[in-house]
């Protein structure tokens, strides 16, 4: 016996297997993925919507739910970026503010003042767009919302259209309820 003898009695069931895993795999591709957890809360957070729902129906619909994936990153980078702008205008803004008050207190005003005006302006010049990044939506997300409100009806269960989850149409407005008025009683 050679000595490749042993190696290739070890190495033939595995070779054998690749086709059947290969094969599992193929079928489990076929099937429609779990969709995760945070997926469903995040697009859930975004559209003000029941998660069963939510989950339903990117589960039943393949476009809604690629349009949810790309949200997800979209919208996570935006949120960090914002708050990475937020966190660095704040600590610019208190640095400047104790440093800047410190060295006007001190005797040195004119430096002081530079100080404290340098690192404000500096530190709101951060600090607003990070707010405005994290309240203005992602291209991605107004496309998910866009495409839930097209298509809402038709990705729900049928006992879903109706009763308290359903919002209003749009230009509706409610009839005005019946007004009582009271007694003005001077004291």
């Amino acid at each position: 016996m050679s000595r490749l003898a042993p190696a290739a009695l070890l190495l033939a069931p595995l070779v054998a297997l690749l086709p059947a895993s290969d094969a599992s795999a193929q079928s489990r591709s076929s099937r429609p993925a779990r969709v995760e957890r945070r997926t469903v809360t995040l697009v859930t957070r975004a559209l003000k919507e029941d998660p069963v729902l939510v989950d339903e129906a990117l589960s039943s619909d393949l476009e809604f739910r690629e349009l949810a994936e790309r949200y997800v990153p979209a919208s996570r980078s935006r949120m960090a970026g914002g708050r990475a702008l937020v966190s660095l205008g704040s600590i610019s803004m208190i640095l400047g503010a104790i440093i800047g008050a410190s060295v006007f207190v001190n005797g040195d005003e004119g430096t002081g003042a530079a100080i404290l005006g340098g690192t404000l302006g500096g530190g709101f010049a951060l600090f607003v767009p990070g707010v405005a990044l994290m309240a203005t939506p992602s291209a991605s997300e107004k496309a998910m919302r866009d495409y839930w409100e097209a298509h809402r009806d038709d990705l729900l269960r049928p006992e879903a259209r109706r009763g308290p989850r359903l919002r209003l149409a749009r230009g509706w407005t409610p009839p005005p309820a019946p007004c009582v008025r009271l007694l003005a009683v001077p004291f």
